[in-house]
């Protein structure tokens, strides 16, 4: 049931994805797997609370040293995933977010997605004193390099955002219009890191110019 649950949510059914699964979670309410897939349905479903509690309860049922790591690492990251980029600002806790990516890269040290959202983390957490610009920039190595597949943006995005927050302005500009590129269309907060890393450089019309293209995305 699972496996239909996982196969009908790729084929954009996600209505009848979370039927098949509510009746896996009735066959069997103890696998943390099945609790993992209720929560990724309810994430693709927009309810993103009770993916939350979804996720929680497959923690609960989690069994450390088990030999299904990878179960364990897609929870903690789907888990943080929710948690930093789909509930409100003022409802995130980014310490727990930063300790569910860790986890998730303890349990399955070669993913480079949780790396690399971790690095994305701690380059952009609102508490400072949770930032860690030099280990971002490390995971966000380790992400591109365990990458396998061709370009990707939002890589170099995170990539570009650490070598910002480590004063490195000049690779900032270059990685970050690399990722602009990659994506094939313009991003409001791409164009805002480049703008900030022109003006860390004195360079003023750039840094006004890619201001306005960015506050012309937003709205």
């Amino acid at each position: 049931l699972v496996t239909l649950c996982v196969y009908l949510g790729i084929a954009g059914d996600p209505e009848t994805a979370h039927e098949v699964i509510q009746e896996a979670v009735r066959l069997d309410t103890g696998l943390p797997g099945v609790r993992a897939a209720e929560a990724q349905v309810l994430h693709h479903l927009g309810r993103h609370k009770a993916a939350v509690e979804a996720y929680r309860q497959a923690i609960k049922l989690d069994v450390p040293g088990s030999d299904v790591n990878h179960v364990a690492a897609t929870t903690f990251l789907g888990l943080a995933k929710i948690l930093w980029y789909f509930l409100p600002n003022d409802a995130i806790d980014e310490a727990e977010v930063i300790d569910l990516l860790e986890r998730s890269i303890e349990r399955d040290p070669g993913r480079f997605e949780a790396h690399q959202h971790l690095a994305r983390v701690l380059s952009n957490a609102r508490r400072e004193d949770l930032r860690d610009p030099e280990k971002a920039l490390q995971l966000a190595r380790t992400a591109l390099q365990a990458y396998s597949g061709n370009v990707d943006a939002y890589l170099l995005a995170s990539l570009g955002m650490a070598q910002y927050r480590n004063g490195d302005f000049e690779d900032a500009i270059a990685t970050v219009t690399k990722a602009l590129e990659a994506k094939g269309d313009a991003q409001a907060p791409l164009k805002l890191f480049i703008a900030m890393a022109h003006w860390q450089l004195g360079n003023r019309e750039e840094s006004v110019a890619n201001l306005a293209e960015s506050m012309e995305q937003e709205n």
